[in-house]
């Protein structure tokens, strides 16, 4: 049985191609772009909403433990109609079966255990966040392709010399 094992299928497996240091920056660099625009969108929609937001009065019907941290799942009614929603918490922070939503009520099913005006806060200091980021990651991707790039000529320099 063990006389058919090949020792070349080690070699191989370890010989795969992998990403350039350039190309795995560049996939951070579109990530952190993106967590930047989602952000923008969020800082966006909590500012539209913060000014008109109401409160309803919420009943919280499961919470769990997760791999995310604490987040319980609420209830609430809203002129005559039921809502769900659910949001991530921090610990020791919900102290009974009964939570303040905050909702948008051109649209109640876009609600929150935060106020809009502090949700837009946080949100933006992760756009800012994610900004600062994306830029390292640019300047840091700029510096390895031009050291990259006059390795290259320096090479062919040396070739044709």
């Amino acid at each position: 049985m063990f006389d058919q094992l090949d020792d070349k299928e080690p070699l191989e497996a370890n010989k795969r191609k992998r990403l350039p240091f350039w190309a795995m920056l560049l996939i951070g660099l579109v990530m952190s772009t993106g967590f930047t625009a989602y952000n923008w969108f969020l800082v966006r929609q909590d500012e539209r909403i913060a000014p008109k937001e109401q409160v309803a009065l919420g009943s919280i019907y499961k919470s769990t433990n997760g791999k995310g941290g604490p987040r319980v799942f609420y209830s609430f009614l809203y002129v005559g109609k039921n809502y769900h929603g659910d949001d991530g918490v921090a610990r020791e922070s919900v102290l009974s079966n009964h939570v303040a939503v905050y909702l948008d009520p051109d649209d109640p099913a876009t609600n929150t255990l935060t106020e809009y005006r502090l949700k837009s806060k946080q949100d933006h200091q992760m756009m800012i966040g994610c900004g600062y980021a994306s830029e390292g990651l640019a300047v840091i991707l700029a510096l390895v392709l031009w050291t990259k790039r006059s390795r290259t000529k320096s090479t062919q320099n040396v070739s044709q010399v």
